[in-house]
């Protein structure tokens, strides 16, 4: 399985919609400081409350905006037939 992209709206230093997309194998996430590399790891753990909307005031579209309640995630993954049949669901 690998994750084959994400779209980040409303999260940390991502207000408006934001949507990044991987290769197979390995990849890199590179930008300056505060440019959002961790918020992307952070919104791809999904053992999390994803409730960290939007903050920073240099990155909205106009001065004096009110940031949105809600937060979004939306992660595409590419599983193979084989890891599929292998996959288990256990329910409590």
């Amino acid at each position: 399985m690998w994750i084959k992209q994400i779209e980040i709206e409303n999260f940390k230093s991502f207000y408006e919609p934001e949507t990044m997309r991987f290769a197979a194998g390995f990849n890199l996430i590179l930008g300056a400081n505060n440019a959002g590399k961790s918020s992307v790891l952070q919104a791809l753990d999904l053992t999390q409350e994803f409730s960290a909307p939007h903050r920073s005031v240099r990155s909205l579209p106009a001065h004096g905006m009110r940031t949105k309640a809600d937060s979004r995630a939306m992660i595409t993954a590419r599983v193979t037939l084989d890891e599929f049949r292998e996959a288990r669901v256990e329910t409590t």
